[in-house]
């Protein structure tokens, strides 16, 4: 929903201080940016995996898609408190998704038959092939970053 409409939607529904995230989808050549927000998390990081899944992979540099939890300020404005999902060239996840997912497909080139240090390079390979590693930061828009993908 639009800004208005989150607002009739807060008034509607007599919340007083409701987790807000906004899907922004951001083209970076020009840096417009097209913003929804929703009330629910999970909505909100399933409608960032689609918009991220209709760009076409030759212009995966030309946008950034990215989740943020916030709240309204008096003026009324959102406020951004915390990053749950970027997607610039390739979707971010969690370092603890990361070694989940390594781990996993280490199993699996293990049982095909490849060696221990062949199956854990090819198993780090394929994950950056396809993702990028958020690291652990203590404080900022980042810290806590837990985003696995919904649908593994």
């Amino acid at each position: 929903m639009k800004f208005p409409e989150l607002l009739n939607r807060i008034h509607d529904l007599s919340l007083e201080q409701p987790e807000i995230y906004s899907v922004e989808n951001r083209n970076m050549l020009n840096h417009e940016t097209e913003v929804e927000y929703y009330l629910e998390r999970e909505v909100a990081l399933r409608q960032a995996e689609q918009v991220w899944s209709t760009v076409p992979e030759d212009e995966k540099d030309c946008y950034e898609v990215s989740v943020h939890l916030g709240e309204l300020d008096e003026t009324p404005r959102f406020i951004v408190l915390k990053k749950l999902f970027k997607a610039y060239k390739k979707i971010y996840v969690s370092a603890a998704y990361a070694d989940q997912w390594i781990a996993e497909r280490k199993l699996a080139l293990l049982a095909a038959g490849e060696t221990e240090t062949e199956a854990a390079k090819q198993a780090k390979k394929q994950l950056l092939q396809q993702y990028a590693i958020q690291p652990v930061v203590a404080y900022g828009m980042f810290a806590g970053y837990d985003y696995a993908p919904l649908d593994k």
